[in-house]
C-alpha cells in the first residue's frame, strides 16, 4: 500500500472505526505523545472527508502508516479543493500572541488560501485565540478560523455522500463569518453553534 491508497483508505468503514478508537485513546490519555497522535486523528479525519482534488499532509509516517514525526516548519495539512485551498494546523497546545502558523498562509498564491486549526473541543478554546485570529484577519487580511474534533466525527460517520459537501459549507460560513462580526465573541458563539448543530 503506498501513501495515496492510504489516505483513500482513511474513508473506509473500518478505518472510520479505528479513527473513532484512535480518538478515545487520545482523550482517555492512554496514547503517547499524544499532541503527536492527535495531529495524525486530524489528518486521518479530513483524509475521510473525501471529495478533494489534492491531499497533502508533512507528517513523517512509518512503513505501517504510524506516526513518525511531527511536520516541522511545514503546514500540518494542505487541502485542495476546486477554488480553495485549506491550510491546516492542529494543536493540543494553547496558542499565544505569536502565532506562527499564519506564516503557512502564501499571499502570493493564485488559489484562494485559507487556515484552520483544528482543536480536541471548540468550547476549549480560549478567548486570546479567538481575538488574535480577529486581529490577525483585520491588521493582516489572513484568516484561520477554527474547528473540532468531535464535529469531525459526526460528519464521517454520517451519510457519505453529504460528508464533504456538509465540511465545505461550513468552511464558506465559518469564513462568512469571521469576515463579517467585528466583535471575536459573536464569533465564537456562532462557530460554536454552527458546531454543535450537528
Amino acid at each position: 500500500m503506498n501513501k495515496e491508497q492510504w489516505i483513500e483508505n482513511q474513508q473506509n468503514y473500518d478505518e472510520i472505526q479505528n479513527t473513532q478508537k484512535l480518538w478515545e485513546s487520545i482523550q482517555a490519555n492512554n496514547i503517547t505523545p499524544t499532541d503527536l497522535y492527535f495531529e495524525y486523528l486530524i489528518i486521518r479525519l479530513i483524509a475521510a472527508i473525501d471529495e478533494f482534488q489534492n491531499f497533502e499532509f508533512s507528517m513523517k509516517l512509518d512503513n505501517d502508516f504510524k506516526p513518525k514525526s511531527f511536520a516541522s516548519g511545514k503546514p500540518d495539512l494542505i487541502v485542495s479543493y476546486d477554488d480553495l485551498q485549506l491550510i491546516g494546523e492542529a494543536t493540543l497546545r494553547p496558542i499565544s500572541g505569536k502565532v506562527d502558523h499564519f506564516s503557512h498562509l502564501n499571499e502570493e498564491s493564485k488559489v484562494k488560501q485559507l487556515g484552520m486549526l483544528f482543536v480536541k473541543d471548540i468550547k476549549k478554546v480560549d478567548s486570546q485565540v479567538w481575538n488574535t485570529y480577529k486581529v490577525y484577519l483585520q491588521e493582516k487580511n489572513k484568516l484561520f478560523m477554527i474547528c473540532d474534533v468531535p464535529y469531525l466525527l459526526d460528519l464521517i460517520k454520517n451519510d457519505q455522500k453529504i460528508t464533504s459537501n456538509k465540511f465545505l459549507e461550513f468552511i464558506k460560513n465559518s469564513e462568512n463569518i469571521w469576515k463579517t462580526e467585528s466583535n471575536w465573541k459573536l464569533i465564537q458563539a456562532k462557530i460554536t453553534s454552527i458546531l454543535r448543530k450537528n
